[in-house]
């Protein structure tokens, strides 16, 4: 088993412009896991959440671009409708 290195975003956004990198799964909308071209070794690494362009670049150079929704639990969802109604119609 190939063991996975944790790499700078800097180091990553250097391995994306050389061609380096073959596929990346973003987790969290910030995380990132993947797996180098020509080579078994793995991956990594933490986006800043305010930098989307960080999609094209991937897309650029060829990268498989897998994302996993982040997960959210169902109650903390039903709070939030519940008090999106209150104020719109005051109940």
């Amino acid at each position: 088993m190939v063991p996975t290195r944790s790499t700078s975003f800097s180091a990553f956004q250097s391995k994306v412009a050389a061609g380096d990198v073959a596929a990346v799964t973003i987790t969290n909308g910030v995380e990132i896991a993947g797996k180098y071209k020509n080579s078994d070794k793995k991956f990594t690494t933490v986006i800043p959440s305010d930098y989307p362009a960080i999609i094209d670049k991937l897309d650029e150079q060829g990268v498989e671009i897998n994302v996993q929704p982040t997960a959210s639990s169902g109650l903390a969802v039903v709070p939030d409708q519940r008090l999106a109604l209150h104020f719109l119609f005051g109940f």
